[in-house]
């Protein structure tokens, strides 16, 4: 009996550890299948992030592919290092994040401090130009976002920067030191007085416009080298040869696949309607209306019509572009007030004739866009101003003449105040039916001529209010 109690006692410690033993394992393995589920959300989480940037990444190198092919291959630049350089080097690191997805576009775009990265096609030609062989030493002068120099330092040796803005040269020095280029060396210094520690330089590259050729960086340059810089109204290149006797120049032009577009418009919509004025025509030939438009909407850059901006704007048709420029009969060296910014074009039309335009736009964003547009294009001579146009720009004035492109129903009188005698304005006025007139301001008053029917966008804000 005795025996037997013992034996079951014994019986059930024995099932007892079996039980706990059971309980234990089943924990341990609970626990591995939650550690193993863990482990393999963050690995599938890491491989989706991974697979996204991979899909992004492929977004951009077709992206890539396609402005080499058609934007930069396509204009004529054949060299096969900086096409090279151009497909290797990702554009959209080198602009702000709200404008990744327009990296890759034919335009300049805006980076910060009032810079701009220029068109990919100017980067690439540029680069051609230098003739670069592999192992020669670049100076560029205008760091900017990094770009230019990370594609000069896919091809030379060594690329020394030079950039004026201290906190955008900053940033630049930190983006391509963590992208790995280390044969770029920068400093922020007086961009034109060159960096003559390093000299001489095989090349310079200058990315700033310039209206005249600084000569501590030809001193710079070695014998045989060039120097490439664009010229103050930016749709120039000059190429510089440093010879054993001086230096030989030769201009650029850069390929314009719009050129022949443009010189239809001003042939067949404007000369062909009777505006006769030369510099008006030159203006209008010059000045790419296809920059100041959307990006979808360049393929219409050039038609017999306006074009919607954005907004509730629009940019005029060329004809009345023209023909409100050439009503101003201007003969060089004026100052002239814009009410309506719009765009930009009109003010481009107009700084390509006159000394100083000050334009006035009533919609913040189109006056901060055209704005870094304008600045971008090299135009110097023309200042945008956010606000309302109806009283003027006071602190301007007088003005020699004032072009107006939204219609008020009646004629704003700060502006003729603003206008000197002898001036003239040329401004759409009425509601449905509008009228485009001329106004000459004389010694007695005010002269008043109905030019054509017209149709514009409301003046807005004061204009409203005042609506007689």
């Amino acid at each position: 009996m005795h025996k037997e109690a013992v034996s079951s006692i014994q019986y059930q410690v024995s099932s007892i550890k079996n039980n706990e033993v059971m309980v234990v394992s089943k924990l341990l393995a609970f626990l591995l299948i939650v550690f193993l589920l863990f482990f393999s959300l963050i690995f599938l989480k890491q491989q989706g992030v991974v697979a996204a940037a991979n899909q992004e990444e492929d977004e951009y190198a077709s992206a890539r592919e396609e402005m080499v092919s058609r934007q930069v291959n396509g204009r004529g630049v054949s060299n096969a290092s900086v096409l090279a350089a151009m497909r290797k080097v990702p554009r959209h690191e080198f602009v702000p994040q709200n404008l990744r997805s327009r990296a890759y576009d034919d335009i300049p775009l805006f980076i910060s401090a009032g810079q701009t990265i220029p068109r990919p096609y100017i980067v690439a030609l540029m680069t051609e130009l230098l003739a670069l062989k592999g192992g020669e030493r670049v100076l560029l002068v205008g760091a900017g976002s990094g770009y230019q120099a990370a594609i000069l330092a896919e091809i030379a040796a060594k690329v020394y920067t030079t950039g004026i803005t201290a906190s955008l040269d900053k940033t630049t020095e930190k983006r391509l030191r963590s992208m790995g280029y280390k044969n770029i060396t920068s400093k922020s210094d007086d961009v034109y007085g060159g960096w003559e520690e390093n000299a001489p330089f095989d090349c310079v590259m200058v990315t700033a416009a310039s209206d005249r050729i600084p000569q501590p960086l030809v001193d710079q340059l070695k014998v045989g080298g060039k120097m490439v810089i664009p010229e103050i109204s930016f749709f120039r290149l000059k190429l510089v040869t440093k010879t054993g006797d001086g230096v030989k120049t030769e201009d650029i032009t850069p390929k314009d696949r719009y050129a022949a577009d443009r010189e239809r418009m001003v042939s067949q919509q404007i000369a062909g309607r009777g505006v006769s004025d030369e510099s008006v025509l030159a203006a209008m030939r010059k000045v790419m209306r296809h920059e100041f438009v959307p990006e979808r909407m360049k393929l219409h850059a050039y038609d017999d019509r306006p074009l919607p901006i954005g907004e509730d704007q629009t940019i005029s048709q060329p004809y009345i572009v023209a023909l409100m420029t050439e009503l101003l009969d201007l003969k060089g060296g004026e100052k002239i007030l814009e009410i309506g910014t719009g765009s930009g074009y009109q003010a481009a039309i107009l700084a390509e004739i006159v000394a100083e335009v000050y334009t006035i736009e009533i919609v913040e964003s189109l006056a901060r866009t055209a704005d870094e547009r304008l600045q971008g294009l090299g135009y110097r001579n023309i200042t945008v101003r956010f606000g309302d146009g109806y009283k003027g720009w006071k602190e301007h004035a007088p003005f020699d003449g004032v072009i107006v492109t939204a219609a008020p129903d009646h004629i704003p009188q700060p502006l003729v105040d603003q206008l000197k005698v002898g001036g003239r304005m040329v401004i759409p006025v009425g509601d449905f039916f509008q009228e485009l007139k001329l106004l000459t301001k004389t010694e007695s008053g005010v002269k008043e001529k109905n030019v054509i029917p017209v149709r514009f966008v409301p003046m807005t804000g004061e204009a409203q209010e005042k609506k007689k």
